[in-house]
């Protein structure tokens, strides 16, 4: 090789070699600045880019979401994702279960994991219908998932389709809950959703914006320890609220109620009786006899939309959002905004 040559190679070389140096101080210099503009007790774990749900699985953490699964430790370190689990995408659902047991819903369709064996119920070997979206174990025992336009249920060894009316237009089962009465809830959230469908002994039953729904798409759905209602949270792009519904009718709660947004993607219960409102675009709002708190991107939230909340250990909360994972240490909040009443006490 001639000199020249030579000399030019090592001047490409040196050159790649200034520049990654280059990018990776900026990068590192960036990362700094953030974690140094943090609020005390606030780490941002990135990856994961984006989560999808939380799962507290034998101590520690599990994250889902597009670029599957993330698993870590109470201190926030990283730990390893199981061999068998590393190879899903677009983790959607998690179902830890009391036998240390844990169900997956992604794109392919629905796994099972646990210590010793791991089952995948494929799309392609006809065990599953569509993308895997919710799963839930009923109080009878009864596995549940929802994927697109279908609510099936497992029956050896594959999940079968549940027939829905066809009128109702399910588009996605992406939202599955039991409440205390046993009834069965499925939440479509995708735009063109038909509403909130309900399931139970005298079968299925849809409800929309007629009956008092604030918006057809349905994002989440809980109840709180001691309430006898239903939180329901909805909407689309950026429009919405969320919704109670109990014996007394059907109450909102929105930005004017004090949410950091009307689009409600998440709605938490924690141990000591507050609820956080995760919003699409605004973080979210903790909620006790008055609005305590609100978190966004500004006060060391990873991203504005805010889609599962998990606390463990006790008064440590961690956020899984579509800029990554926050995990918040100590979290306490005893102002309260009097312009904005809780729900706790109105809502029970």
């Amino acid at each position: 090789m001639k000199r020249h040559s030579i000399v030019s190679l090592a001047q490409v070389v040196l050159g790649a070699t200034l520049v990654t140096l280059v990018v990776y101080s900026v990068l590192a210099w960036m990362a700094a600045e953030r974690t140094a503009h943090l609020p005390k007790g606030h780490v941002n774990l990135r990856p994961p880019s984006d989560v999808y749900c939380l799962a507290l699985v034998d101590g520690a953490i599990w994250a889902g979401g597009k670029e599957g699964l993330f698993v870590f430790a109470r201190d926030a370190s990283a730990l390893p994702v199981p061999a068998d689990l590393r190879q899903l995408h677009f983790v959607s659902a998690l179902l830890a279960e009391a036998d240390g047991g844990v169900w997956l819903a992604h794109e392919d369709g629905m796994t099972h994991w646990t210590r010793t064996a791991t089952r995948h119920y494929s799309t392609l070997a006809t065990a599953f219908v569509g993308r895997g979206l919710s799963v839930l174990r009923d109080r009878d025992g009864v596995l549940w998932a929802g994927s697109d336009r279908h609510l099936l249920r497992l029956q050896g060894d594959a999940f079968r389709p549940v027939a829905i009316p066809e009128a109702f237009g399910l588009t996605e089962a992406a939202v599955l809950y039991q409440d205390r009465a046993g009834l069965l809830w499925i939440g479509d959230a995708s735009p063109r959703s038909p509403g909130l469908i309900s399931y139970g002994p005298q079968g299925f039953r849809l409800y929309t914006q007629q009956d008092g729904l604030p918006h057809h798409s349905i994002n989440t759905l809980m109840q709180t320890r001691t309430g006898t209602g239903l939180w329901v949270g909805t909407g689309f792009a950026g429009a919405g609220s969320a919704v109670y519904i109990d014996q007394n009718g059907w109450r909102r709660a929105g930005r004017p109620q004090g949410l950091a947004g009307d689009k409600v993607r998440s709605i938490f219960e924690d141990s000591m009786g507050r609820l956080w409102f995760g919003s699409e675009y605004e973080g979210l709002a903790v909620f006790g006899a008055a609005r305590l708190a609100i978190i966004g991107v500004a006060n060391g939230l990873a991203g504005p939309e805010v889609k599962a909340i998990l606390e463990y250990p006790p008064h440590t909360f961690w956020l899984g959002s579509n800029g990554g994972l926050t995990r918040i240490e100590n979290f306490d909040a005893q102002q309260g905004d009097p312009r904005y009443p809780g729900f706790g006490g109105s809502a029970k």
